[in-house]
């Protein structure tokens, strides 16, 4: 196999990681989008940039994927792991910046 048709190999891999993430914790693009942004404006992306990133299409920078572990509370090395159990691919959200406590930290969502 190519050095290219590895790297697509995993960028669609990472893209289907991230939008299975997005769904499961029933976010919109365009949730995600504002979350990274409120995280950090100058690294967060566009929500036709994530689409592309979902799509293997693109592969997001260090920052954009720190960002986005940030948000799913996932280390960055589960996004380049392989296969995972079903405990490990439970999540829950971090919630949108203003909704933190006093000290920073975020709240995590209830699971449902």
């Amino acid at each position: 196999m190519s050095s290219h048709q590895g790297l697509r190999r995993k960028a669609h891999f990472l893209g289907t990681k991230i939008k299975n993430l997005r769904k499961r914790n029933n976010l919109t693009l365009e949730d995600l989008s504002v979350r990274c942004v409120q995280i950090d404006a100058d690294a967060g992306p566009s929500i036709s940039y994530l689409s592309m990133i979902e799509n293997g299409k693109r592969v997001p920078s260090e920052r954009l994927l720190e960002i986005i572990a940030e948000i799913f509370q996932k280390k960055t090395s589960w996004f380049s792991g392989a296969a995972r159990t079903d405990r490990d691919n439970r999540t829950t959200v971090c919630p949108p910046a203003d909704s933190r406590t006093p000290g920073g930290q975020p709240q995590p969502l209830p699971r449902y």
